[in-house]
């Protein structure tokens, strides 16, 4: 099965799911060794978007989201509203 996304949910599923549920899946996809930089930049990017999206009824979230041709991942891409946003996280800088 090709995966798009590390992680895909609506948003209230993703909303109701546990921050650890979420990460599992993260992980799990992931592939990789998993660096302590990238665990807790994920828990501070579930967090973030949690509080953003609380009001929000309908959509769809992505984590790590493949975009093909590019061959690149961008961290989360949300679409409310038949609207893309694509969200790029600085986490743990000053």
């Amino acid at each position: 099965m090709l995966h798009i996304a590390y992680y895909e949910a609506s948003i209230q599923e993703f909303c109701g799911s546990s921050n650890s549920e979420i990460l599992g899946k993260l992980t799990e996809r992931h592939g990789f060794s998993l660096e302590i930089q990238q665990r807790a930049a994920w828990i501070e990017q579930i967090r973030l978007l949690k509080l953003s999206l609380e009001n929000i009824n309908e959509g769809r979230v992505f984590f790590e989201f493949f975009i093909p041709r590019i061959g690149k991942r961008v961290d989360v891409v949300l679409i409310i509203n038949n609207i893309i946003f694509v969200v790029e996280f600085i986490v743990g800088r000053d």
